[in-house]
């Protein structure tokens, strides 16, 4: 027998093959059953990870995508004055920017500043159509989009400020807000009201500007 030959003459190798060549059936089965019930364990895993993370990224990128949203601010002419808002030219509309219709709707109406708002030395007015905006998630009036008309009024003498000109917009649905400015510019109050604004004269009645 040759030197180092193992007994009965087989020559195996060395490393995993020689092991393997070395299995019987029976530790052959005692070493794949459990692999492969790893490895299947394992890609079963992989997969169904992969399949979670691509419908999460799907839903989320439904769920991100606003289709009445336009893809960039529509164009506004620039404020008239410090404190003024910025009058929309177009509003969006189902995903696209249309120019703002025909100003046939005049309104009028008073702003009372509320008991306890001390410090209101000027008020920024606006129209705000009210497709952009609800009176509760209004953000204040010089950032606002969608306002149709708008200006700055400084006030004093007194709570109460009537026959304030809002201004010519569209007739429709719109919000008529006041913010309550201190002498540094910063808001202090608001008031909102929604109108349904109809051609020609419309009395809207009091806004008042409460903290």
């Amino acid at each position: 027998m040759a030197k180092g030959a193992p007994a009965g003459g087989r020559r195996h190798g060395t490393g995993l093959v020689a092991l393997l060549a070395a299995c019987d059936d029976g530790v052959m089965t005692r070493i794949m059953g459990p692999l492969t019930t790893t490895l299947t364990t394992t890609l079963t895993t992989t997969l169904t990870l992969t399949t979670t993370l691509t419908m999460l990224m799907l839903a989320g990128c439904d769920g991100d995508v606003d289709a009445g949203a336009c893809a960039d601010p529509c164009a506004t002419t620039a404020p008239a004055c410090d404190g003024c808002p910025a009058i929309a030219e177009s509003l969006c509309q189902d995903g696209a920017c249309v120019a703002v219709g025909d100003a046939t709707a005049d309104l009028v109406g008073d702003v009372s500043i509320a008991r306890g708002l001390d410090g209101v030395i000027g008020v920024t007015i606006a129209v705000v159509d009210a497709r952009s905006s609800d009176c509760a998630s209004l953000p204040i009036l010089t950032e606002a989009e969608g306002v149709l008309a708008g200006s700055r009024v400084d006030v004093s003498g007194g709570p109460f400020h009537p026959d304030l000109a809002f201004g010519l917009v569209p007739a429709g649905a719109v919000l008529v807000a006041a913010d309550g400015l201190d002498d540094a510019g910063a808001v202090v109050g608001r008031g909102c009201i929604a109108v349904d604004a109809s051609d020609g004269a419309n009395d809207i009645g009091v806004v008042t500007v409460a903290p």
